[in-house]
């Protein structure tokens, strides 16, 4: 690429960028007509995409710009007033330029093409008239012959002149130079095709440009640098070297850090996908006679910049039906005493190191009736048991692929793409969805994306004697069948299944779905199963052993086993073996399972999705001496593994780097009843409860992790009181422990409070 094609490059990037602007602009222009400040802004815009044109020559984006300007100018004068046929029309000129924008990315020049009647429109508009196309996208009449059209023969230096008279601009040099479109000292961070070749590049840090590509090998070897840091730790307890584990600790946080740097730089703020809302959300509820505001908070989180192509596409048909469905017509919205402007509210937000995004809106909510006689029309469920479907149990079908409840195919919606293929492309990225929706409140949906593909937190199990991954985000809660205290398992016509709380859960065993054995489960013996979400359902995949939760690097399937629906990839353990990463929707739909709860729902007289009110969930977990202890699952942020090696010392306290935390570690069999001394394995990593208080992470050690229960949120309090436990629940014939983890930590106030001042017990550090 030479320097010309550098500029030419720099010219289409900003020129994206203006035009992005711009549709915000507009929006929130039709809103506050009488933002002075902003009409000037979007005038100053519109010259400066002008200027550019005419210094390289493209004449359909010079003269195509110049009408909007003239327009422009004269709402920036006071002459005319902003309304909708204006911003409609100007919204139009956008998509002209950004068509033709698109073209010279493609071949360097200008593609083919007649702009004359949407030039005639805007001219007459600037002019005080009406336009001749009504605004009707794609199919433009011809223009009123009263209209004088554009001159064609207009020079770059003519524009200038005519610029200067109007006091557009200050220079003449300003404006042959294309108003200058580098970027000086903005931050940017935008995906761009050159104009030659396929190289990608983004901004980290304007003006200078990382190839895309590189970037990706970067973080290859990155991952590669942590699978090595990886087989380096076992080594510190094998080799009692004091000098050497001082090494690899420096190795091990040298490692960490620069993963989270290398990953900071493929994180873009996830408002470069949500700029193109307003103008989409304006357009359709125009198209839709209604009145939609959206509402977007959040719009800084970050994600990584190979997810934002992802959910582009998805948030859109939500968004779309949001309005288009969602949200009533104004006079049905006031005969129901809501404001006759409807509200869209999208906001993203960090949650246990995924992206959360919501799509709330104040409508209707879904046609559950509409849903119900669908089904029923559709034989996916009987008229009579159809009836007796709750609203939550009637949502399952909306994710079938093929279920519509639209009787009228418009361009908005209706042929039959609907939350199926929305789900289908969340779960390509390792996302799930979510969705509540309330008769005549609204509907809120919730999409649960992982912060990067490249490393994700999965749960380790064993099946025979391997080892294999299951994506965090895919479990719901691990669940252990025991055959002394539950009623088994049961069949449901060939389907074998078990209770859990009402409610009848599918079973998948891994070993049959994998082939590693034909036996199936010993009816004597426990049976660990993981609830997971895949396709609209929830099954159990029972697995031999639950080992243990850790962030992997996800490493890509070799040729043989990438047409293998069981896999999503593979990757490097510690010790150098390799665990394969398992597809929660590639197995769900591969073993029939899908397809046989399509076709035969389960009882809806046992199904019962909510929990009920008077439980609460809880992490079941063992400490020294203590084998059942629970903690409710509010208290509980995220959970982690340290090998000791990366445990050091603060005075007196343990601690680990979090992040960019320093996170304190508190030894809960130090502080509960009953509680033993626990020795540290010198192989086996900590494993560490996160709870934050005030924002700041503390660290809860205990000695092992089990799984999420449901117990009654009513806790029988302990006779004589016990230090450090709330009381205890029943589970079975099981006693549960259940701490107290605000004494605990008052506890540890004091004891950290006494240490420093012991001749002074402060009454206030116990509060």
């Amino acid at each position: 690429m030479d320097n010309n094609d550098d500029i030419l490059a720099e010219f289409i990037i900003e020129a994206r960028e203006i035009l992005d602007q711009l549709d915000l602009d507009f929006v929130q222009l039709e809103e506050t007509p009488d933002d002075k400040k902003l009409v000037g802004n979007i005038f100053r815009a519109m010259h400066t995409l002008k200027g550019s044109s005419g210094f390289f020559a493209f004449k359909r984006l010079e003269k195509v710009s110049h009408a909007g300007e003239s327009l422009l100018g004269k709402i920036r004068d006071g002459h005319l007033a902003l309304d909708t046929q204006k911003t409609s029309t100007l919204l139009m000129a956008l998509d002209a330029l950004r068509e033709i924008i698109s073209g010279i990315e493609v071949a360097n020049t200008e593609p083919a093409g007649d702009d004359a009647l949407l030039i005639a429109d805007l001219l007459s508009l600037a002019n005080g008239g009406e336009v001749s196309s009504n605004n009707n996208r794609g199919a433009i009449p011809s223009p009123q012959p009263s209209t004088p059209p554009l001159e064609t023969t207009q020079t770059t230096e003519d524009l200038v002149l005519d610029a200067i008279e109007s006091e557009d601009i200050e220079a003449t040099d300003e404006a042959l130079m294309g108003d200058s479109l580098v970027a000086t000292d903005t931050e940017m961070a935008v995906d761009a095709a050159a104009p030659t070749g396929n190289a990608r590049t983004t901004e980290v840090a304007a003006p200078v440009k990382v190839n895309l590509e590189l970037l990706d090998k970067l973080m290859n070897l990155v991952s590669e640098m942590v699978l090595a840091r990886n087989r380096l730790l076992p080594f510190t307890a094998e080799f009692g070297d004091h000098n050497f584990s001082n090494t690899v600790r420096s190795i091990d946080l040298l490692t960490l850090e620069l993963q989270e740097r290398m990953m900071k730089t493929r994180m873009q703020p996830i408002s470069q996908v949500w700029a193109k809302f307003p103008r989409l959300v304006r357009d359709i509820a125009n198209d839709c006679h209604k009145k939609v505001t959206l509402i977007q908070e959040g719009a800084e989180t970050e994600l990584d910049r190979t997810l934002l192509d992802g959910i582009r596409d998805p948030l859109i048909h939500i968004i779309r039906n949001s309005v288009d469905h969602g949200i009533e017509l104004p006079a049905e919205r006031l005969a129901k005493g809501k404001p006759e402007n409807g509200k869209v509210l999208l906001r993203a937000i960090h949650e246990n190191g995924m992206v959360v995004i919501e799509i709330a809106d104040d409508g209707g909510g879904i046609k559950f009736d509409a849903v119900r006689q669908k089904a029923v029309d559709k034989k996916l469920v009987s008229f009579e048991d159809a009836k007796k479907l709750s609203d939550m149990q009637l949502l399952e079908f909306i994710f079938l692929p093929g279920f519509s409840t639209n009787q009228v195919v418009t361009n908005l919606s209706g042929r039959g793409v609907g939350m199926d293929v929305v789900k289908n492309n969340i779960s390509a990225i390792g996302g799930s969805i979510e969705i509540d929706s309330h008769r005549g409140k609204g509907t809120n949906i919730r999409l649960k994306i992982p912060l990067t593909l490249a490393i994700m937190p999965a749960l380790f199990v064993r099946c025979e004697s391997e080892r294999y991954a299951i994506p965090q985000n895919s479990i719901s809660e691990m669940v252990r069948i025991d055959p002394t205290n539950s009623t088994g398992l049961e069949d449901f016509y060939g389907t074998p299944v078990f209770r859990l709380r009402g409610k009848l859960v599918p079973l998948l065993f891994l070993n049959q779905q994998l082939k590693l054995s034909e036996h199936g489960p010993d009816s004597t013996k426990a049976i660990n199963v993981a609830i997971l979400q895949s396709s609209g359902i929830s099954f159990g995949l029972v697995v031999d052993e639950v080992l243990n939760m850790q962030e992997v690097v996800v490493k890509p399937l070799g040729a043989l086993l990438k047409g293998i629906p069981d896999f999503a990839g593979a990757t490097i353990l510690g010790d150098g073996r390799v665990a394969l990463i398992l597809d929660v929707d590639g197995m769900a739909i591969h073993s029939g399972l899908v397809a046989k709860i399509q076709a035969r729902p389960l009882n809806p007289d046992t199904v019962f999705d909510q929990v009920r009110e008077e439980e609460v969930a809880m992490l079941l977990f063992e400490l020294a001496g203590l084998e059942r202890i629970a903690i409710p699952l509010d208290n509980v942020e995220r959970l982690e593994n340290f090998a000791l090696s990366r445990v050091q010392r603060n005075g007196s306290r343990e601690v680990v780097q979090y992040g960019d935390h320093i996170m304190h570690l508190i030894r809960m069999n130090d502080y509960i009843e009953g509680g033993q001394p626990s020795v540290d394995s010198t192989t086996q990593p900590l494993s560490v409860i996160v709870h934050y208080v005030n924002q700041m992470p503390i660290g809860l050690v205990v000695s092992q992790v089990h799984d999420i229960i449901h117990v009654p949120k009513k806790l029988q309090a302990a006779n004589p009181p016990q230090r450090g436990l709330a009381g205890c629940v029943l589970m079975g014939e099981k006693v549960i422990n259940v701490i107290d983890l605000q004494e605990i930590l008052m506890m540890r106030n004091l004891q950290e409070h006494q240490k420093t001042y012991p001749e002074v017990i402060d009454m206030d550090v116990l509060r």
